[in-house]
């Protein structure tokens, strides 16, 4: 049999047709391969991201070193800044204390007379505006009746007049004032003993201004009656003579007149 005879222009036409159908296969090809890649990219960028997040996040998260390198303890926070206005109030409250202990500190002590001197001999006490020389009084007296009349004799207002020839205003409180000889004698009960003891601030109206001595009745019952001792400390020397001789002129001899002839 004889053999068929290809027909060249069928022949090309299949080849052309077969490059056409390899060249479409293969440009699918290389664009899935395309999309891959891009998509590997995509998942990478993303992951390259998702890490960098993660390690700024780790890093805000991990304690601060101080200089040695050594973290610092979690757990406890950090004191909260004091505001200034906190601090000055605190300042301001804590110097007013402060202030109070300068003012006393620089407060002058009230001037005091002396209670050192002995009788007969001048020493200096501080009253008033300067140095006051000072003396004390020593006495005794017996009358005739029991401490306890006596006692009243000095201490009741009507009784103390009458003797006296001059208005009283005496208090039997402790801490009470009294005044006698018409305002020329004032001063505070200290202590009032019934019928044993009596002690008072002393002043003269004449006397350096705030300067008081000190007045001591003590009623001592003795066969036939009571011993009264008197003791007057801080008498200013220039009216000691006076108010020695006072005593026993205004005070003692008319108590004894009045008892006896009672």
């Amino acid at each position: 049999m004889a053999a068929k005879k290809k027909n060249p222009g069928k022949t090309a036409a299949k080849a052309k047709a077969k490059m056409k159908s390899g060249a479409k296969t293969k440009s699918k090809s290389k664009a899935k391969t395309k999309a891959k890649v891009a998509a590997k990219t995509a998942v990478k960028a993303k992951a390259g991201k998702a890490g960098k997040s993660t390690v700024k996040a780790a890093a805000k998260a991990k304690p601060k070193t101080g200089t040695t390198g050594k973290a610092k303890p979690a757990g406890k926070p950090a004191a909260p800044k004091k505001s200034r206005a906190a601090v000055s109030t605190k300042s301001k409250v804590a110097a007013k204390p402060m202030a109070k202990a300068v003012v006393k500190a620089k407060a002058p002590k009230k001037k005091t007379a002396s209670v050192k001197a002995v009788s007969g001999k001048a020493a200096s006490g501080s009253a008033g505006q300067g140095a006051v020389k000072v003396l004390t009084i020593r006495q005794t007296a017996m009358f005739p009746a029991e401490p306890a009349v006596v006692y009243d004799l000095i201490m009741d207002e009507a009784k103390h007049a009458a003797f006296t020839g001059a208005p009283a205003s005496i208090s039997r409180e402790k801490l009470g004032t009294f005044s006698a000889h018409g305002g020329y004698c004032t001063g505070v009960q200290m202590e009032l003993i019934d019928g044993e003891r009596i002690v008072q601030t002393w002043r003269g109206s004449d006397w350096p201004e705030g300067h008081f001595s000190i007045a001591t009745f003590e009623f001592e019952a003795v066969p036939g009656g009571t011993n009264l001792t008197f003791t007057q400390v801080g008498v200013p020397e220039n009216h000691f003579a006076g108010i020695e001789s006072g005593w026993n002129e205004h005070y003692w001899q008319p108590m004894k007149e009045m008892l006896e002839s009672a």
